[in-house]
C-alpha cells in the first residue's frame, strides 16, 4: 500500500510529458496523506508533550492492572 500519490505509476510531470496525462497504472490501492497547517500545528504540539502523555498513560495503565 502506498502512502502516497494514490498508488499511481508515474508523476504528474512524467504523464504530462507524454502528451497524455490520463495514461497512468496503480498497480497497488494508496492513499494520499497530506497534512494541512492546523494538523502539523497539532502534531508538532503533541510531540513537544510526548513523554509527559506516555508517562500518563503508564500511570492510568498501572492503575487499571491493580484493579
Amino acid at each position: 500500500m502506498s502512502a502516497r500519490n494514490h498508488g499511481l505509476t508515474k508523476t504528474l510531470v512524467q504523464r504530462y510529458a507524454s502528451g497524455k496525462p490520463w495514461d497512468y497504472d496503480m498497480i497497488e490501492s494508496g492513499y494520499n496523506y497530506r497534512l494541512d497547517e492546523i494538523r502539523s500545528a497539532l502534531g508538532l504540539s503533541q510531540i513537544k508533550r510526548i513523554k509527559k502523555l506516555n508517562a500518563l498513560r503508564k500511570k492510568f495503565l498501572n492503575i487499571t492492572i491493580r484493579d
